[in-house]
């Protein structure tokens, strides 16, 4: 068979992967998405950038770049979870045009591309919502300019720009910023073009002062949560090496074969220091389809890919292709038979998220925005759909959106300080006992309900994910919305309860219509 033939298969398999993503996750959007469609929903409504509609200053979301993109939705009118799908699915064809562009052999730059659409989780971040497919194009860019392109003073000019967003994208950005400046001057020896850099490198200082004075962390709060905050030492160690071990080991193999190319060699460097030193001990909470190793190692197995594919003789690449692809089945088999929910790493649980998880957030958030009480305090840790559409004061015990809580354990003086009417104890609690026996915030707030007694009563419980991952709703005893507040759990209760989902629906995408997000 002629290549030109292999190629048009090629072309077909990249096709149906994209889909078979297209048709098994496009639904998929993930809760701590809605924590950034919340800022620009409060900035067009109430012209205030916070995460509640008030003077307490909160930088809940990690990427400002991905952020500022929330502001469209509420300006168009339209739901946000679609248009951010949209946007995604543009980088991630960028990313593959990339890919095309890098490599010097078109039959292995389909095999690569081949390699990153037949990944299922892929296609789980596309539609998620958050910015883990930019930051993906972000880095290929960067290490793509540096490997194929004089560093002259146009190319420094993309280069400080992308240098400027990786660190507005996510928090560990900076340090491959921190890289292409030493790579230009010790690796390449060149001259800096310092004018483009020190433009960008203003924009970003201003920001940096703007968002210190405005927030008061020199972080988002985000990366405090996950990395410094819910260290679980050498068990969180243990724990995300573990259900990483498929990149922990094809990244090893892919560093091991481009270790004599430095720039590939230190792209790896770089991941593994920042997985195993910024995430290595915390509990990814929200590490849906491997979330952090995917955007760490995965980009930095693709740009190995395209080193090797250029460089190593033809029976080399076939050895890493085969590899690869042992790979793939190896993430394949985890998504069809995965055991451990708190990383959501079965493809069955992507696919359905919306419908076997946030269809509770989504009754319970609806039915609160329809409470015409802006006073009502609402604490919850799923910081995301539930405070999106409820429009209330909310509280995140987790930490997530609150500074307190981020860095330091809950404790009655601040519960008492909180105050909410509602309390929601989300998480993978079968029954109050395994609440009570729970080392987080949420176990310390369950205790501190029982040890105060008649404070607070127990009104519903939400069953979602076969019973694994539920919601227990307390109501404050002598709060002013207690009536209004039971009677509009109650309607979420029956609408959650008497939900249904048939084939015919799913293939059809209605379920997804059934969700209207704050079209006003």
């Amino acid at each position: 068979m002629e290549i030109k033939n292999y190629q048009l298969w090629l072309k077909i398999l990249i096709g149906i992967s994209i889909l078979c993503g297209i048709v098994l996750f496009v639904q998929t959007t993930v809760d701590d998405s809605f924590i950034c469609f919340r800022y620009g929903y409060n900035l067009v409504k109430y012209s205030f950038w916070n995460w509640n509609p008030d003077s307490d200053r909160i930088e809940a979301y990690t990427s400002f770049t991905y952020m500022m993109l929330s502001v469209i939705p509420p300006l168009l009118n339209v739901q946000p979870q679609f248009v951010f799908k949209i946007i995604t699915f543009i980088f991630f064809l960028l990313i593959i045009r990339r890919i095309y562009l890098l490599t010097n052999n078109k039959f292995y730059a389909l095999l690569v591309i081949l390699a990153l659409t037949a990944n299922w989780q892929t296609h789980v971040h596309i539609y998620a919502g958050l910015e883990t497919i930019f930051w993906f194009y972000l880095l290929l860019e960067v290490f793509g300019i540096l490997y194929k392109e004089d560093l002259g003073s146009k190319a420094q000019t993309k280069l400080w720009l992308f240098a400027l967003l990786l660190p507005l994208t996510r928090p560990e950005g900076a340090v491959f910023s921190l890289f292409i400046f030493s790579y230009i001057i010790w690796i390449k020896k060149q001259k800096i073009h310092w004018s483009s850099l020190f433009f960008f490198a203003s924009i970003g200082g201003i920001y940096f002062l703007w968002r210190f004075w405005y927030f008061g962390l020199p972080l988002p709060l985000s990366f405090y949560h996950k990395s410094v905050g819910n260290n679980l030492g050498w068990l969180g160690l243990i724990f995300n090496t573990i259900t990483a071990w498929q990149y922990l080991l094809l990244g090893g193999f892919v560093w091991y074969l481009v270790r004599k190319n430095t720039l590939a060699k230190s792209f790896f460097i770089i991941v593994f220091f920042l997985y195993f030193v910024f995430y290595g001990t915390t509990a990814l909470l929200m590490n849906y389809a491997n979330r952090f190793a995917f955007q760490l190692f995965y980009p930095a197995i693709i740009f190995g890919l395209i080193v090797i594919v250029n460089h190593l003789s033809s029976k080399e690449r076939k050895r890493v292709m085969i590899a690869m692809f042992i790979f793939l089945g190896a993430i394949f088999y985890k998504g069809l038979f995965d055991r451990m929910p708190i990383q959501f790493g079965r493809i069955k649980d992507n696919m359905l998220f919306t419908a076997y998880m946030q269809k509770t957030h989504f009754t319970i958030g609806n039915q609160l925005a329809k409470l015409n009480n802006p006073e009502i305090k609402v604490a919850i840790g799923d910081a995301g759909v539930i405070p999106y559409l409820a429009n209330k004061k909310c509280y995140d015990p987790y930490g997530l959106a609150d500074v307190q809580l981020s860095m330091h354990h809950l404790d009655e003086a601040y519960f008492n300080k909180m105050d909410a009417d509602l309390l929601i104890l989300s998480g993978y609690f079968r029954n109050e006992e395994m609440l009570s026996k729970d080392i987080t915030n949420i176990g310390i707030m369950y205790n501190i309900i029982k040890k105060q007694d008649t404070t607070y009563t127990l009104i519903n419980k939400f069953n979602t994910d076969k019973g694994r991952y539920n919601l227990f709703c307390y109501i404050k005893n002598n709060s002013p919305y207690k009536a209004a507040i039971q009677e509009a759990m109650n309607k979420a209760q029956m609408q959650h309860d008497n939900f249904k989902i048939t084939i015919d629906d799913f293939i059809h995408f209605r379920y997804m219509n059934n969700y209207f997000m704050k079209v006003e």
